[in-house]
């Protein structure tokens, strides 16, 4: 019988302290006989309870109980139904993700909500489904790409130019394996965001952006994007930064001088921003690179 790695315990932890049934929660932790007076009304007290559980579980005598225990975790992370803070949503989802991948990395599937043993066949049906899953990719056919930027650039409907560019960013980078669209037009009560990507892509570079989450801004205007708007975008990523390390702003028509100074300012700290003009684009449907390879030079570029 595979064992559950300390790592998926963490994890585990770091998903429950995002869930949503708060009583059911606190029946958990019982289990554990940890005292409910560790819950602020704020939630959860992470710092003191993420260690605990982990080692309980961790170090439980039994292996059947230790099993029992995760699926009774898993139970609570797979109740149907959606926080009211979108914010909340996002990490959640996330931290849900963090713990499937962990425990496929042990030898286990969620079956409902059970832990299954992955048996030899089971492991090849999962490589087919992301056999399927890969070729199921949108192509990249620069040209139509280049037809579809040209399309954006013409468009004189001011509410119609932003959803195409929108829209053309969106297609453009879910060519990239493992960068898929979580959410787009996402608001929250002081920011919209134009996309919302999950960064799931096999590449040690990305996963060593530790950042689950890359944010997108577009803006497909005749004029300039002006400082004043980059800044807003940079705080807008601070705001969000146990989700992102990394923003993406997209200007057809260009920045204004000093914008560039902002994201070398942002990008020496622990976040990454990333400026990218019309011509740029352009540049590279014209070029011989894949997405990704650009995408890497981009988020290159701004690593300072």
């Amino acid at each position: 019988m595979p064992k559950i790695s300390k790592k998926t315990i963490l994890r585990l932890a770091e998903a429950l302290d995002e869930g949503y049934y708060k009583k059911q929660i606190i029946l958990f932790f019982d289990m554990f006989e940890i005292s409910p007076e560790i819950l602020d009304v704020h939630g959860v007290n992470k710092v003191h309870y993420s260690r605990t559980v982990m080692n309980n579980l961790y170090n439980s005598k039994s292996e059947e109980d230790n099993r029992k225990l995760i699926e009774m975790a898993i139970s609570i992370l797979l109740k149907e139904g959606a926080h009211e803070d979108k914010q909340k949503t996002i990490k959640f989802n996330s931290c849900l993700d963090e713990v499937k991948k962990c425990l496929q990395n042990d030898g286990f599937v969620i079956d409902g909500k059970k832990l299954v043993s992955i048996s030899n066949n089971q492991f090849e049906q999962n490589k087919d489904e992301a056999d399927l899953e890969k070729s199921s990719k949108p192509h990249l056919n620069k040209q139509i790409f280049i037809e579809k930027l040209s399309q954006c650039e013409r468009e004189t409907n001011s509410q119609k130019k932003g959803k195409l560019l929108e829209e053309f960013t969106i297609e453009l980078f879910s060519t990239i394996e493992g960068f898929t669209l979580f959410n787009k037009n996402l608001r929250t009560i002081n920011e919209e965001f134009d996309a919302v990507f999950q960064n799931n892509i096999d590449s040690p570079f990305f996963q060593s952006l530790t950042s689950p989450h890359i944010l997108f801004e577009c803006k497909n205007w005749t004029r300039k994007v002006s400082i004043t708007e980059v800044k807003a975008f940079s705080s807008d990523l601070d705001d969000h930064k146990n989700l992102t390390r990394v923003g993406l702003f997209l200007s057809i028509s260009g920045f204004e001088a000093g914008c560039n100074v902002q994201q070398v300012r942002k990008s020496s700290s622990d976040n990454i921003l990333i400026l990218v003009t019309g011509a740029e684009i352009k540049d590279f449907l014209e070029s011989k690179k894949e997405t990704l390879e650009w995408f890497k030079d981009l988020i290159s570029s701004g690593i300072k």
